[in-house]
């Protein structure tokens, strides 16, 4: 439901206006793992299973400008809302972001959103968490991800 919101703060890095998104189906990234699987199984990730689990997503998308009635794509988002942001869930993220990279050769930014940190949420995975878009993208830290808080109270 927030999809255009989270990727309206990343499109101002990309100098686009209005954007429109578009959730990756599960055949294209299955199909993206098969096509690029030898590359894809070379890279370091922070969890196990990490490909299986891009298969999984709670939610991938293709980011780009309206245009005229089509979407040149610009960057990806990859989104994991847990009610409550765990360590695994950074994991997940900041994997699913690598993978999208590395296949499609944009940028992607990992993002959690959820309404509440884990109270057992240690210190380190803490600290791979920005609230912001600027604080996110100045760290340049891969291992990182943006918290996009929701409002536990909000429909």
């Amino acid at each position: 439901m927030n999809d255009l919101d989270i990727a309206a703060g990343f499109a101002v890095l990309h100098g686009l206006g209005r954007v429109r998104t578009r959730q990756i189906g599960r055949g294209a990234l299955e199909q993206w793992v098969d096509d690029h699987e030898d590359m894809l199984l070379s890279l370091e990730y922070r969890q196990e299973g990490a490909l299986r689990k891009f298969e999984r997503p709670d939610y991938l998308a293709m980011v780009g400008e309206r245009r005229a009635g089509r979407m040149e794509r610009a960057f990806y988002l990859a989104v994991e809302s847990p009610y409550a942001v765990r360590e695994r869930d950074i994991d997940k993220v900041t994997d699913n972001a690598k993978i999208l990279r590395a296949v499609t050769g944009l940028a992607a930014y990992p993002v959690v959103a959820a309404g509440n940190l884990d109270p057992m949420l240690s210190d380190g995975a803490r600290a791979r968490l920005y609230e912001d878009v600027a604080g996110y993208v100045a760290a340049g830290d891969t291992d990182a991800a943006l918290w996009y808080r929701l409002d536990p109270e909000a429909d």
